[in-house]
């Protein structure tokens, strides 16, 4: 395998894609932290009427391990995804390829924007999430099922309104859910920013 040029997606929150280069498997075991597995999706070069397809490398057991979630993978490739990931495009003979310039540019500053959008502050919305599912508030289908329509949105670019509504209702659903929560279990400070935070989101 010769060098490619890739895209890291962290795990977390707060993170932005970073551009790489992969050079065999155990460059890519390295970024991704255990054996790998492959996800993929189709997507569309703006150009052109081409499409291509996205590989996703992730860590086969980020499930079983409880390794955090990927928020921008799981929208990207429209699945649960756990760890870090790196995408690169198929060549089509087995082989990895670059991921093209103008996705890599939209993956910075397109993507990120739009799943901001569809998040509504992203980063502290997953760390909602995150905090909602860890300490069993709502059923982590329902949270996934929410990522699933986000994703279809982003590729749509725009926010359709079934989304909207499932988001607000997820939201309602968590903000009870985290005022019934015993506060002192894991920490008085992050549960009431989670309340106030969701409070405003609910009330809009």
């Amino acid at each position: 395998m010769s060098a490619v040029s890739a895209v890291l997606l962290k795990a977390g929150t707060g993170v932005e894609p970073e551009s790489v280069v992969i050079d065999g498997l155990e460059s890519i075991q390295s970024l991704v932290g255990g054996n790998i597995e492959a996800v993929r999706i189709f997507a569309q070069k703006r150009d052109t009427d081409e499409p291509f397809e996205l590989v996703g490398y992730c860590d086969d057991e980020g499930l079983v391990k409880d390794s955090e979630m990927n928020w921008l993978a799981t929208a990207l490739f429209r699945q649960e995804i756990r760890g870090n990931v790196v995408v690169v495009t198929d060549a089509g003979d087995g082989e990895n390829a670059d991921v093209p310039d103008t996705f890599v540019k939209w993956l910075m500053s397109g993507f990120l924007r739009r799943v901001a959008e569809s998040y509504n502050e992203a980063s502290f919305i997953a760390e909602v999430m995150q905090f909602a599912v860890e300490n069993n508030l709502v059923p982590e289908e329902e949270i996934m099922e929410v990522m699933n329509s986000m994703g279809q949105d982003i590729d749509n670019e725009g926010q359709t309104p079934e989304t909207v509504q499932k988001m607000n209702e997820l939201l309602e659903k968590i903000l009870k859910a985290v005022q019934n929560h015993n506060a002192e279990e894991d920490g008085v400070q992050l549960v009431n920013e989670i309340e106030d935070w969701l409070k405003t989101e609910t009330e809009k």
